[in-house]
């Protein structure tokens, strides 16, 4: 929707999975989406089979929880369906935490 509306750049806070993979949330769980989930003690696969939503501005969307891998596929997707020359993209944490380095093990793409 961002790109849409013209915006410059699109930005998003991530969290890490317990499995080590990245997601776009601003919070630590999915409980203000309608779901039941604290992120860091869940598997990409235990968020994906949540179905969420949000209403803004009057308009219900409803989706999965989004991977920054998936999230940037939808930026380079945006970025050439509207034409754009550099779409820039901003990634954000909220309330840095610094995994251990046997999470950073697990880190995935």
């Amino acid at each position: 929707n961002g790109v849409k509306l013209g915006y410059d750049y699109l930005e998003t806070d991530v969290k890490m999975t317990k499995d080590g993979y990245f997601v776009c949330s601003h919070d630590d769980d999915t409980k203000r989406l309608g779901g039941t989930k604290t992120i860091a003690e869940s598997t990409l696969e235990e968020l994906k089979s949540e179905t969420l939503s949000q209403t803004r501005g009057g308009v219900k969307y409803t989706g999965q929880i989004c991977s920054v891998n998936e999230y940037l596929t939808i930026c380079r997707e945006a970025e050439r369906l509207w034409s754009l020359n550099g779409l820039l993209v901003l990634i954000t944490t909220t309330r840095p935490t610094y995994p251990s380095s046997s999470q950073l093990s697990r880190v995935r793409t």
